[in-house]
């Protein structure tokens, strides 16, 4: 959830390039449920402080997507 967060929050640049990258490196030792479950958490987070935050890059976390394989 907080990895999602702050790829939302930080500008492109070497910060959410780093964020990606251990986002995916979480997402490698997460079952598919937990990843569904921490995107969740960012949906509703984002949605209830979105206008509140000063989100400016990606406006929600409906865009992040981890490819798992099941």
């Amino acid at each position: 959830m907080w990895l999602n967060l702050a790829v939302i929050n930080l500008p492109p640049g070497w910060e959410h390039d780093q964020a990606v990258a251990n986002r995916e490196q979480v997402a490698d030792v997460m079952l598919p449920i937990e990843i569904a479950a921490a995107h969740l958490l960012a949906q509703q987070w984002a949605g209830k402080m979105g206008s509140d935050n000063g989100l400016n890059h990606d406006q929600s976390a409906s865009s992040i997507v981890i490819e798992v394989e099941f």
